[in-house]
């Protein structure tokens, strides 16, 4: 939703499922989520997001709770192709995360990524192509507990 034209925000509802296996069953919760965007300048763009803020009890589980998420960040658009990105991101049950990325366009086709973290996914890098109206991305992080993890998105765009 936006509120005039340099502030957009958001809400979601989230709905958390943990299975555990066929023959334990699982655990369920209701939780939400909002975003805001702001425009501070031509180049330069500031958001902030909280997750479950409550810190829902997934159900059968106890008192196990889900953890919350607190993220903010910058990003800053310098030249035509090129933007920096920076941000700061808390989980209710890990120490502060810092972020760092970029992102390059080499033509309105094609593109490439990449960013490193204070946290347990070190770093990222991936590409991206643009044919017509949709958007692949191919992507891989490293992870100090499971190592590379390659990824795939395919985004449909229709502006």
């Amino acid at each position: 939703m936006k509120f005039g034209s340099a502030v957009t925000a958001g809400v979601r509802l989230d709905y958390l499922s943990k299975q555990f296996g066929n023959e334990y069953g699982g655990a369920y919760a209701l939780t939400g989520s909002a975003g805001i965007l702001i425009q501070l300048t031509r180049e330069l763009r500031s958001g902030f997001y909280l997750h479950n803020p409550q810190r829902a009890k997934l159900s059968g589980a106890g008192s196990q709770r889900t953890p919350s998420l607190v993220s903010g960040g910058l990003q800053w658009n310098f030249g035509k192709h090129a933007e920096l990105n920076l941000g700061v991101e808390k989980n209710s049950n890990e120490k502060v995360r810092l972020q760092c990325g970029f992102k390059y366009c080499m033509s309105d086709q094609f593109g490439m990524y990449g960013g490193v973290s204070s946290g347990k996914d070190a770093f990222h890098f991936g590409f991206q192509f643009k044919w017509n109206v949709l958007y692949f991305d191919f992507a891989s992080g490293y992870n100090q507990l499971l190592g590379f993890s390659p990824k795939f998105s395919l985004i449909f765009k229709n502006k």
